[in-house]
């Protein structure tokens, strides 16, 4: 007679005329009808399981979210018992660190901590760098950043800008800042000597123009080739000193403070 026992199972017969199956390797049950099955696995926290086969030897993977690692097996097999071969892995917030944004130029920067900075070249989540500039340079920007969490420095990188200190008045003195002015090589005798060449020329060496100072200052300063006007409050008072003043390379202003 046929075999009671499945899936190729063995049939034991025992002094009783009673029997017993025996399964082949991913088989259970009495009369080796069902197959050996895993539990489901569960998602890790921070993390997603890939594979929906839970069968005895199937193989499942464990992924973790954006900005986790994970911490144990990355993957796990059904075994014959019907239980996975690896604890159940979990997700850890990664240990991201930020490059180090350098000083800007003509200026220089500190560290909150001197051991924030790994191998010279990355510093650890939190740290705050303080920017400063040389003498005669004004920084414009963020003078703090601070490495956040997910690798990046807040704010922007600063740059340091050649500027004079607006000057200290009496209140008997009203001042007007006049429009940047940034003087240009076609003065009137420059023109002059210009006409006489030819097209070509001039179009081979044309003249170029500075531009104007970038970057905002903090209150307080001016950038250079800024001017400064003065005049008396009323007309009953006689002003001394310079009626205009110049922002210089040097950083300092032309002529005498008003009074």
């Amino acid at each position: 007679s046929s075999s009671p026992c499945l899936h190729d199972g063995t049939c034991l017969v025992d002094k009783i005329d009673d029997y017993k199956c025996a399964c082949l390797a991913g088989y259970t049950g009495n009369r080796c009808e069902s197959l050996v099955m895993c539990r489901t696995p569960g998602n890790p926290a921070h993390g997603f399981v890939e594979g929906d086969d839970f069968k005895y030897g199937s193989q499942v993977s464990f992924k973790c979210n954006a900005g986790y690692t994970l911490k144990g097996s990355q993957v796990a097999y059904c075994q014959l018992n019907g239980s996975w071969s690896a604890h159940h892995p979990g997700c850890v917030m990664e240990e991201r660190n930020c490059s180090d944004p350098g000083a800007p130029l003509n200026g220089y920067r500190k560290l909150m901590d001197d051991t924030a900075l790994i191998n010279g070249h990355y510093t650890k989540i939190g740290t705050v760098i303080t920017f400063f500039c040389n003498n005669t340079y004004t920084l414009s920007g963020n003078e703090k950043r601070t490495c956040k969490p997910n690798g990046e420095w807040s704010g922007k990188q600063p740059i340091c800008i050649k500027a004079c200190r607006e000057p200290k008045i009496s209140d008997l003195v009203r001042q007007k800042v006049l429009p940047i002015q940034v003087q240009s090589r076609e003065t009137p005798l420059h023109q002059l000597y210009s006409s006489t060449l030819n097209k070509q020329k001039l179009e081979a060496y044309p003249t170029k123009k500075p531009s104007l100072p970038f970057g905002e200052l903090p209150p307080g300063f001016h950038h250079l080739h800024t001017q400064l006007q003065y005049d008396c409050i009323s007309h009953f008072y006689h002003r001394l000193g310079s009626s205009r003043r110049t922002c210089l390379k040097t950083g300092k202003w032309s002529g005498r403070a008003p009074s």
